[in-house]
């Protein structure tokens, strides 16, 4: 089992930051803003992907000051979306990457670093959300930092649940051979 869980760490570890010329080459585009708002949901994992794993979905809208890499016309906001784990269904899974740090409060000054994802921009991770100098330090907002994280979809891990039925048909067994043999001996 150990040898399991080393494997599951080295492939699926979490993301180290990324130094400022790498985020530049995986952005599809870079924008300075302020946040004007968030809204948190629930979407499927998009990075740990796979039935049972869902991600905290944080949706913020941005008020465009500029854009220093690729175009984007449409308005004079966006809205940009970071994550942050829910659940795993496996001990495995949870050794993924966690989302983005940090991810700022409403009136935070950030420089964006997204990539497009379908019809959504998602912020690049772990660290996409930079701040810009006229502006204070970036901190996780009260409600990030309230969002529960690293659970299990089904209350244990999968682990967990084959575990407990191997062990559960182990004790079957016994019991069952156990009365079979009290049937069995002869009396005395």
């Amino acid at each position: 089992m150990a040898w399991a869980c080393a494997l599951a760490a080295t492939l699926h570890a979490e993301r180290a930051p990324l130094p400022p010329a790498r985020l530049v080459e995986e952005s599809d585009l870079i924008l300075t803003g302020q946040i004007l708002a968030h809204k948190i949901g629930t979407e499927r994992s998009h990075v740990g992907s796979g039935f049972g794993n869902y991600d905290w979905a944080i949706d913020l809208t941005l008020r465009i000051e500029s854009v220093e890499k690729g175009k984007f016309d449409q308005s004079d906001t966006i809205v940009v979306r970071c994550f942050r784990i829910k659940t795993r269904k496996s001990i495995t899974e949870t050794v993924s990457v966690s989302g983005n740090h940090p991810i700022p409060d409403v009136g935070a000054g950030v420089r964006a670093h997204l990539y497009r994802h379908g019809e959504l921009w998602r912020v690049i991770f772990p660290n996409g959300l930079a701040p810009v100098p006229d502006y204070a330090p970036l901190a996780d907002a009260a409600a990030i930092r309230a969002l529960s994280s690293r659970a299990y979809t089904y209350w244990l891990p999968v682990e967990g649940w084959i575990c407990i039925a191997v062990i559960g048909m182990i004790l079957l067994l016994r019991l069952r051979l156990m009365r079979r043999f009290r049937r069995h001996r002869p009396a005395e």
